[in-house]
């Protein structure tokens, strides 16, 4: 059985430079670096476009990406890869992702 290869995915800033005129010129995205384990290497390499940049001994690896900060979208990808992704910084990018679970919390103790 033959599976389609994978393909690259544009950088976010690539994506930005392709945009119209309000956005061209402006640095709108932000660089983010996490630590992740196991398989999330992968599916973070796929979804945003993430670059390794160290491998630990421990046999996780820390991992940038590049994001709009104003896009939901990857928070949703960051929080759905669970205790395998630690945002490592920049910090208001680290307590955005804590707020969201927080939220999360929050929204089942109510019941």
């Amino acid at each position: 059985m033959n599976f389609p290869r994978s393909t690259s995915h544009k950088s976010a800033q690539d994506v930005l430079n392709d945009c119209d005129n309000s956005y061209q010129g402006k640095d709108i995205s932000t660089r983010v670096r996490m630590r992740c384990r196991g398989n999330v290497i992968h599916r973070i390499k796929e979804y945003l476009n993430g670059q390794q940049i160290k491998n630990c001994d421990d046999g996780s690896s820390i991992m940038e990406i590049h994001i709009v900060e104003k896009e939901q979208w990857w928070i949703g990808v960051v929080l759905s890869q669970g205790k395998e992704v630690e945002i490592i910084e920049p910090e208001h990018i680290k307590e955005r992702i804590i707020n969201s679970a927080k939220d999360i919390l929050f929204l089942y103790d109510k019941l």
